[in-house]
């Protein structure tokens, strides 16, 4: 059968066999034309046979039906995934629909019957064009399983309207300003990594304490304080406390250690911390809080009076032995200390008695995006098992990409870039498992072949990988973890 179609040229249709019986008083003649195809313009004459239905089928197997275009359906994919594009005239489509129709009211002889089918025009989705509330949520989804990774940095790069709405979302939805704060948070991290060494600190303490022992100073003398990146205010030696506290109030983003150390209750209560909360918010925060014979209740105090400027990153509590005696003040001290997003990423609990009602309690609180990488828990009286919990509960938390090992006197964090995958969920339980059986495998067999196959495994596994880059820092307090490909947040 020979069809001629005005757009589309000639389509070439078998002719249907005709049987040997002879045909029926009232031939049937049945020709299924799907619309979204072809159309047909020109009138098709056919002869149908109606002898038995298995014979005519076993002898002439029916010609197939042409297949339909239809979008991809692939359910839980994002629609800019299943672009495809298959674009068909409207001329074409309307001259289909119109021929279909005209061949069926103008033959007598053949009855065409319309193909139930979808719109043959792909309908073109581009994340963009998504209204913002859509947006938002696909953004919120990005910064899983870490808030700190690739994925809302690489959309952004798609296009500069997707790069535009990327900043709005961080600038104006709850969960961006997360995401930009803490970024601005982890660059400080690294800036005190470079900016306050401890001969830093101790060269500044020393010439501030000289300018307070001068009994006459000059505006410029003290002016030269202030063009110091790094202070160090020591309280500790008991002088010049009033000076000290002066040019506290007078700093505004600098990197500020407060050496606090074994100066007493009191004195924290009633002059240090009071002095802190009405210093600029814009400051770098450094505390230590060391051999002051606290409690956990007595820091819980202290903390509330600069909470809402939330700008400690490193806190020490060291030597308070009596700190953990009280359950109750401990989860109220976690609590407050852990209960939010802080830029705490270093604290110092040797010799305060830690034990599991602590691990307990920051386990509890920790339940949100911390950029915690050490803490020191030495002489600490945690089981095993506890110290297990907290490190896989500080593994599901990270905001960064990083792996959490342990030693006796402290818990820390492996930065994992280069590594892993950021962008990915990792199962950890699953990748020590598989690392601790590689290793028991390579240590029971006898004179194993630094060629074997374990022995590749092992040198080359993750974990292997990662505990290399920390014998090589040398550092478990390291702070050196570059994020790369980050949303700028300005």
């Amino acid at each position: 059968m020979l069809i001629n179609l005005p757009h589309s040229g000639k389509i070439f249709m078998s002719t249907p066999p005709v049987s040997a019986n002879p045909p029926s008083s009232v031939p049937i003649f049945s020709t299924t034309i799907p619309t979204a195809s072809v159309a047909t313009t020109a009138a098709a004459t056919t002869t149908v046979a109606t002898d038995t239905k298995k014979e005519s089928e076993s002898e002439h197997p029916p010609t197939s039906t042409p297949p339909l275009m239809t979008t991809n359906q692939l359910e839980q994919q994002p629609a800019w995934l299943n672009e495809w594009h298959s674009h068909v005239p409207t001329t074409v489509a309307s001259s289909s629909s119109s021929s279909s129709i005209s061949s069926q009211t103008t033959s007598s002889d053949i009855t065409l019957m319309q193909r139930q089918t979808t719109s043959t025009v792909a309908q073109e989705s581009f994340l963009e064009s998504l209204p913002p509330e859509a947006l938002c949520n696909i953004f919120i989804q990005l910064q899983q399983p870490r808030l700190f990774n690739t994925s809302l940095s690489n959309v952004a790069k798609t296009s500069k309207t997707m790069y535009e709405t990327a900043l709005s979302f961080i600038h104006r939805d709850s969960n961006g300003r997360t995401y930009k704060t803490m970024h601005t948070w982890s660059d400080n991290i690294q800036s005190i990594r470079e900016n306050c060494s401890e001969e830093d600190f101790r060269i500044s303490s020393q010439f501030i304490l000289h300018l307070a022992n001068q009994q006459k100073t000059t505006p410029n003398a003290e002016a030269d304080i202030y063009k110091l990146n790094s202070f160090c205010f020591d309280f500790s030696n008991g002088k010049h406390w009033d000076f000290q506290i002066k040019v506290l109030g007078k700093t505004s983003g600098s990197f500020i250690k407060i050496n606090a150390s074994a100066i007493g209750m009191e004195a924290l209560q009633t002059t240090i911390f009071p002095a802190l909360a009405n210093s600029s918010d814009s400051n770098i925060l450094i505390l230590d809080l060391s051999s002051n014979a606290l409690s956990a209740g007595n820091a819980t105090e202290l903390l509330k009076l600069i909470d809402k400027k939330n700008n400690f990153y490193r806190i020490n509590l060291s030597d308070n032995p009596d700190f953990s005696d009280n359950p109750q003040e401990i989860k109220e001290f976690y609590n407050l200390l852990f209960g939010k997003i802080r830029p705490l990423y270093h604290l110092r609990l040797k010799n305060t008695g830690f034990n599991d009602v602590c691990v307990q309690s920051i386990c509890d609180s920790l339940k949100h995006p911390h950029l915690v990488q050490t803490i020191d828990i030495d002489q600490h009286n945690a089981s095993d098992t506890h110290i297990e919990m907290l490190k896989k509960s500080l593994q599901q938390h990270t905001a960064e990409l990083s792996y959490f090992s342990s030693s006796t006197s402290s818990i820390y964090s492996i930065p994992a870039n280069g590594i892993l995958a950021d962008n990915i969920d990792i199962d950890w339980n699953a990748l020590k498992r598989e690392y601790d059986e590689l290793q028991q495998e390579y240590y029971s067999t006898p004179q194993v072949s630094i060629y074997s196959e374990v022995t590749k495994k092992l040198r080359n596994h993750p974990i292997t990988k990662l505990h290399e880059r920390s014998i090589q820092e040398n550092d478990p307090d390291s702070d050196d973890n570059d994020f790369d490909d980050v949303l700028p947040v300005d």
